[in-house]
């Protein structure tokens, strides 16, 4: 049978293993779900009411529709496929407004679940993707019926995953939410997220230390919580629906109390501060002709600041994956994606230090360069912070660009006599040329042509395979 699969032709995706409903793999470029025969009928009914359809438009489900591939062994199981989200990112690559805005979609889609007696099993951040700036949830098989006598088995979870990051990013500490959030199996507990918050913040929640002190306490002592467990067992009752909701509300109104907020920095001034005597009108209209001119489907923008390239491409219809190492310019440009609707997903990150794979086996979430490959690549105003404070030579640099360029490479060449070479950190001495530049994107670009820049010092190359 053509739509008869076996195990050995499909791909596994690497961190769907602990589902106790199902799996998700990949086979004819498809993105494809096996709901184990337990579940089966719960989903056949979602589908065929209409159920999934209505909350992909209300709760931003991921598309999801029938197939008429089996698995052979595996007949009595449902396959589903679902529309692929591209890009694929983390949440230790998102801005403190996109951890919000993913917190407020799984809290609502657990508030509408909780009226058809189901329940969100798990609240993890790897459960959302990002289509441009709208977050999708994407774990179909999270969805399973209501344990009755539980309230949410995953509180703990989205306080670990969500609530407590998003606290400390609002503190100014979205660095060390982000680098803690790669616990992917704990997140942040309770004990690490006491440790980091100042002390006003600890004086107007008095109730944070005792919930530490009764949480290390249960820790230390196996006899306790065992007792704990046997008295819980004796009171017992079932939840109604209203109590679960009334306690999923009250965690969405603790996230309403968070604001969002943008702090700028020195970068998201950059493009204000450039001095006058520079045309930025010259580098803008030659970007923004090219761009018109290849008509990308997708573009990757390395050093994005706030995004006014990134939004000039998205107008033009590309998707767009834009990354910077300022949270305050990312979360600029996220805010400003998500008002005008632009397909355009913006990540903290550092391109000659990027996210790397990690999780079981060092493979479970593959690393940044594998996930933002496009069609064009923009280059801009970055090429002295990897040579001289990256110190990358530029043989490492085009190498890179070209792991992530499919066709287009639009590069800004930066003298070293220009404005802000002396701003940087040399720790080294520094000699190159216009001429040792191109020698060295000519090694992965077949042909290359010349724009001016802004100023004298700047060039822009477009660079094509």
């Amino acid at each position: 049978m053509k739509n008869l699969l076996s195990l050995e032709n499909i791909d596994f995706e690497p961190s769907s293993y602990v589902d106790n409903q199902g799996f998700v793999f990949y086979y004819d470029d498809k993105v494809l779900r096996c709901i184990y025969s337990d579940a089966k009928t719960l989903f056949q009914g979602l589908l065929k009411e209409n159920i999934l359809e209505d909350w992909s438009q209300r709760f931003n489900l991921v598309p999801t529709r029938s197939s008429q591939y089996r698995i052979a062994g595996k007949e009595d199981c449902l396959i589903v496929e679902h529309d692929r989200i591209w890009p694929t990112s983390y949440c230790t690559e998102w801005c403190p407004s996109m951890l919000y805005d993913a917190a407020h979609l799984t809290i609502n889609f657990a508030l509408e679940l909780a009226d058809h007696e189901l329940i969100l099993q798990d609240a993890y951040p790897w459960n959302i993707l990002f289509c441009g700036s709208e977050p999708v949830f994407i774990d179909l098989t999270s969805i399973a019926p209501v344990d009755p006598v539980l309230l949410w088995p995953a509180h703990e979870q989205f306080e670990a995953f969500f609530i407590r990051p998003i606290i400390l990013s609002e503190l100014g500490k979205g660095k060390v939410a982000r680098a803690m959030l790669r616990d992917y199996i704990n997140g942040i507990s309770l004990e690490e997220y006491y440790k980091f918050l100042g002390p006003i913040h600890r004086l107007r929640h008095p109730g944070l230390i005792l919930s530490v002190l009764i949480n290390k306490r249960l820790q230390r002592s196996a006899v306790l919580k065992d007792r704990l467990r046997k008295m819980s067992e004796k009171i017992i009752r079932t939840v109604p629906t209203d109590v679960r909701k009334r306690f999923l509300k009250k965690l969405s109104r603790r996230l309403n109390i968070f604001k969002k907020t943008k702090s700028a920095d020195a970068w998201t001034r950059y493009y204000k501060n450039i001095d006058k005597k520079f045309d930025k009108a010259v580098k803008r209209e030659t970007v923004s002709n090219i761009i018109r001119r290849i008509k990308p489907e997708t573009l990757l923008d390395i050093g994005c600041n706030t995004g006014i390239f990134s939004i000039e491409a998205a107008q033009c219809g590309a998707k767009v994956v834009s990354i910077d190492t300022s949270e305050s310019c990312v979360e600029e440009l996220y805010c400003t994606a998500s008002q005008k609707k632009l397909h355009i997903t913006p990540l903290i990150a550092d391109i000659v230090n990027p996210t790397p794979a990690y999780g079981f086996l060092g493979r479970q979430f593959p690393g940044l360069l594998d996930r933002i490959g496009c069609e064009m690549v923009l280059f801009l105003g970055m090429m002295h912070h990897a040579h001289v404070t990256g110190r990358q030579s530029i043989m490492r640099i085009s190498e890179l660009l070209n792991i992530v360029t499919q066709k287009y490479l639009l590069f800004e060449y930066i003298d070293i006599k220009d404005a802000n070479m002396p701003h940087l950190p040399q720790r080294r001495k520094i000699e190159y040329s216009i001429e040792t530049i191109k020698k060295a994107l000519e090694k992965y670009f077949e042909n290359i042509e010349d724009y001016p820049s802004d100023r004298q010092t700047r060039r822009l190359l477009l660079c094509t395979k």
